[in-house]
């Protein structure tokens, strides 16, 4: 994908967050806000859960899943073995959040996972995410092949279960309790840059990128992680996100093969 396309696509982000703020207006999306008793202390308790699964994440990725599933590489010849084990290293990533979450006894629904705006979201989720595919697609027809081969739709099944846990992680859980602190909009920005910056270590680590092809990978991921952020703050539950999340990263991974 050359530069040209790559402008449009941020182009294409930034619309998409205009329209995001009617469509969930129109939509009459319930968006009250749950009220804790020590908002501080959990932001902190949540800070430290998002690094250590960095951390973890490393090491995961390191055992589990020892090849490129980046954007800005090409698609790795995906079969259900490799599917599954790129799969369990994220779910391995993500266990701190899962088990704070259960020692501290907090409901699902404070990480967006509840009926709460569901339909809105499966509604708003796909038709943001197929726009910004199909925009890809016309964008950079060389791309077109790669999409409808195999490997690309394994991926992009593989992109639906990622997006949910790292949405789940850095939006439900973290931005959540940010938000609860700082406020949603200084929190939708903290969330945005770590989760963004949050696969670094691993490429770095576990996918021996140079530094420079490492932060262009994450670069790749700011501003459609501002764009979740503000998906979350308007919808509410992670659904939305999680399915605009997939298909922005399976477009970017196979747009820049």
């Amino acid at each position: 994908m050359g530069p040209i396309t790559f402008l449009w696509q941020l182009v294409l982000l930034i619309v998409l967050g205009l329209v995001i703020h009617p469509a969930t207006r129109i939509l009459a999306v319930d968006r009250r806000r749950a009220r804790v008793e020590h908002p501080r202390a959990e932001s902190r308790i949540a800070l430290f859960v998002v690094l250590a699964t960095m951390v973890l994440g490393v090491f995961a990725f390191e055992v589990l899943a020892p090849f490129p599933f980046v954007p800005g590489t090409a698609v790795p010849e995906l079969d259900l073995e490799s599917a599954l084990r790129i799969l369990s290293a994220y779910a391995v990533a993500s266990l701190p959040v899962w088990l704070v979450l259960a020692v501290r006894r907090s409901p699902l629904a404070t990480v967006g996972i509840s009926r709460r705006n569901l339909l809105r979201a499966i509604l708003l989720g796909p038709v943001l995410g197929l726009g910004f595919a199909i925009v890809t697609l016309a964008l950079d027809p060389a791309s077109v092949p790669a999409m409808t081969e195999p490997k690309s739709w394994i991926a992009l099944s593989v992109c639906l279960v990622v997006g949910f846990i790292e949405e789940a992680t850095f939006r439900g859980y973290f931005q959540t309790r940010l938000s609860w602190a700082m406020g949603p909009v200084p929190a939708l920005a903290v969330a945005a840059v770590v989760m963004a910056l949050s696969p670094l270590p691993h490429y770095l680590v576990s996918q021996n990128l140079t530094p420079a092809s490492a932060f262009q990978a994450t670069g790749l991921m700011l501003v459609p992680s501002f764009l979740l952020g503000w998906f979350m703050t308007r919808i509410q539950n992670i659904a939305g996100p999680a399915i605009l999340h997939a298909f922005i990263r399976w477009s970017l991974l196979v747009a820049f093969t």
